[in-house]
């Protein structure tokens, strides 16, 4: 959080870009702790802000909020398929409370989305 409140203002709107943590982070000279190197944030959502600034997260937290309104909207059709994304959004979205980016999860992640997505906005059966 230091990082983001010490960023300039075009950081901060638009972030660092992705996998430049730990460069940002030398920039105020917390980049190594303990011999290690931070290579990202400790949450994804701590990670989006960082990478992709105000702009990034409101856009990313626009695809997440279309995403829970017609999954809601599809429960309430009684379409099955809507519980499946919701439940798979709130596992995703509490996971990303405690685990940070990782070269596994990140694509997973964004497959998973990409499925959800197909189901609850592109899928044939909505006519």
């Amino acid at each position: 959080m230091t990082l983001f409140v010490q960023a300039p203002l075009a950081n901060k709107l638009f972030g660092y870009g992705f996998n430049n943590v730990f460069e940002a982070l030398e920039t105020i000279q917390l980049g190594v702790r303990a011999e290690e190197q931070i290579s990202d944030a400790h949450s994804i959502y701590f990670n989006t802000l960082i990478t992709s600034g105000i702009v990034g997260c409101i856009l990313w937290a626009a695809f997440i909020g279309i995403l829970f309104y017609r999954a809601i909207r599809m429960i309430q059709q009684k379409k099955d398929h809507g519980i499946y994304v919701l439940i798979g959004l709130l596992c995703i979205l509490i996971q990303g409370l405690v685990i940070g980016p990782q070269i596994i999860t990140t694509p997973i992640i964004l497959t998973e989305f990409g499925v959800f997505y197909s189901l609850v906005v592109t899928h044939p059966w909505d006519e």
